[in-house]
């Protein structure tokens, strides 16, 4: 297990996200079994996921959710979590959309840190400016 953390506000976005999308918005209560389902399909963990979805934003084809990524908060540090892109969704630059969202989101909140704990990937977020670090 890999523990990485940020201490930059932004992140700028690579790639452009397919016109399709039809938004990039916070996630809602009524997003909770989709993006749940999203995230049991990639074998990420869901539990401890509140209904309410606070600290989430979800990306948006039609009705349908193609990728999410959120966060919880811990006064002035934030451990990032739950970044999921469904496969015919992926290489579009929408994590890095969402990345760069939630980056913003969390500077208004007085996120000074985000951490990361991951497996599977510490060579993208490391890329996102993350730096390893010791748990």
């Amino acid at each position: 297990m890999i523990v990485i953390a940020a201490n930059r506000a932004a992140v700028v976005a690579k790639k452009s996200i397919m016109q399709t999308v039809t938004s990039i918005r916070p996630a809602t209560p009524a997003d909770y079994d989709q993006l749940i389902r999203l995230l049991h399909d990639e074998a990420l963990p869901v539990v401890d996921i509140e209904p309410g979805l606070p600290h989430f934003f979800v990306a948006t084809e039609g009705a349908a959710i193609v990728a999410a990524i959120g966060m919880e908060l811990y006064g002035n540090a934030a451990l990032l979590r739950s970044v999921v892109t469904a496969p015919a969704w992926r290489s579009r630059g929408l994590a890095s959309a969402l990345t760069d969202t939630l980056f913003q989101y969390a500077r208004k909140k007085g996120v000074q840190s985000i951490y990361i704990v991951t497996t599977t990937a510490e060579k993208y977020f490391l890329q996102k400016g993350f730096e390893r670090i010791d748990r």
